[in-house]
């Protein structure tokens, strides 16, 4: 059964295929006192290795270490649309909250009615 894995802090995961992944993420606007929360579905299937790598270079030393700290190709393959989707985050259309515990109820509300 496919589910939603928590990736970091405020962000989540769902893994729709083999190359294709749902995030959704909750994080600080610029205009104090207000949250967003921005989703995007990530095929890393449209890059190429370069690409990848520069995506993985904000947070990486190199691909060999990506490798080394997650052996399955599977692992490689979500971090590797996680940090796109970090790297992309502040330049997607997001939904804007007065509140932390409403931003953190949206996420909630849309992991559960999520349908890949």
């Amino acid at each position: 059964m496919k589910k939603w894995i928590n990736t970091d802090t405020y962000q989540w995961c769902y893994q729709i295929s083999n190359n294709i992944f749902k995030f959704i993420e909750l994080g600080e606007s610029v205009v104090e006192g207000m949250y967003i929360v921005g989703t995007a579905l990530i095929d890393v299937s449209d890059y190429s290795e370069e690409e990848l790598w520069d995506e993985l270079s904000t947070y990486y030393n190199s691909l060999d270490d990506v490798k080394s700290l997650y052996p399955d190709t599977n692992d490689q393959r979500q971090i590797a649309a996680e940090c796109i989707f970090k790297n992309m985050f502040y330049d997607l259309d997001v939904w804007h909250f007065h509140s932390y515990e409403e931003a953190n109820e949206f996420m909630k509300q849309f992991r559960e009615n999520y349908k890949a």
